[in-house]
């Protein structure tokens, strides 16, 4: 299919991970808040387009995660969580499936985020809970 526009870290993340010292080189760039440039063509995010002082690398949330975890050793994991809801006689009345993520040290096994701590945030997507544990370890772990 290609790569899509939800495949790439948004403009706020593309800034925070530059003051983080993200290296790598990306297919994208921002040079405008809301818009990002792939190689010849322009995906646009929405809203309205500001031109900003300097351009900041778009990588992909892929390219965020390996990142992490070869350079900082940080493993931020989306994981599929099954749940349920039990009645009073603890019969389970309602199940359903959700995105969350944990986030482990590789070098010491720290577990530093579990699912199951903290917040218990359901997330919608694989993506949105990548882009969550990556904004956890940028301004919690580095």
């Amino acid at each position: 299919e290609g790569i899509s526009m939800e495949d790439f870290v948004n403009f706020s993340f593309a800034r925070k991970l530059k003051e983080k010292g993200f290296p790598q080189k990306c297919f994208g760039k921002y040079e405008m808040q809301d818009a990002c440039y792939i190689d010849d063509g322009r995906f646009y995010k929405g809203g309205c387009i500001t031109e900003v002082e300097e351009a900041y690398t778009a990588p992909t949330i892929s390219q965020v995660l390996k990142w992490l975890r070869v350079d900082r050793c940080f493993h931020v994991s989306p994981d599929l969580i099954n749940d349920h809801s039990v009645d009073a006689d603890g019969n389970i009345c309602e199940e359903w499936t959700y995105w969350s993520y944990s986030i482990h040290h590789i070098i010491d096994g720290v577990l530093y985020r579990d699912y199951n701590q903290f917040d218990h945030i359901e997330y919608l997507s694989y993506e949105e809970a990548a882009l969550a544990g990556i904004e956890y370890v940028l301004d919690n772990l580095i």
